[in-house]
């Protein structure tokens, strides 16, 4: 699993240096997914689903400066465990590319949700977090119901 290891670093800071790789390795899979996309409608719901990662790199990256930590500067080797997913999609369809951003959606939720829990949670890093989660929910939310507006279509 891509981010069942983010969190679990024994410093706060790690865990958020993780989180901010794994946000980068999301816009790389949104990107991929937008080329590939048919339906204009599911485009631009993923399109905006990208904007809100680009902000928590950039909320991150300023949480990092604010500590006057070094921070990732862009995507990781890991980038194809996210972006291979919708590739390898492509052969399958609208469908088969929103069912893997909705696979790695589930994994930045279950990773925005490991980091608010921790009991070393950096108090300036708090609301960000819980904004993310509700993002991170509210994109796994929406590629479900277009997922089924799409099967509805067909």
């Amino acid at each position: 699993m891509l981010s069942s290891m983010v969190g679990s670093q024994k410093e706060f800071s790690n865990s958020l240096r993780e989180l901010l790789e794994l946000d980068y390795d999301a816009v790389e899979a949104y990107k991929t997914s937008i080329d590939r996309i048919r339906d204009p409608e599911s485009k631009e719901m993923i399109t905006g689903f990208m904007r809100d990662h680009e902000n928590h790199i950039k909320e991150l990256t300023d949480i990092f400066k604010k500590h006057n930590m070094d921070c990732p500067q862009g995507p990781t080797s890991k980038q194809w465990l996210t972006k291979g997913k919708v590739v390898l999609s492509n052969i399958i369809g609208d469908d088969g590319i929103l069912s893997a951003m909705h696979s790695n959606e589930e994994e930045t939720t279950k990773a925005y949700e490991t980091l608010v829990n921790r009991e070393d949670i950096w108090e300036d890093s708090e609301d960000f977090l819980r904004r993310g989660l509700e993002d991170e929910k509210r994109h796994k939310t929406g590629i479900e119901e277009r997922r089924k507006v799409l099967k509805e279509k067909h």
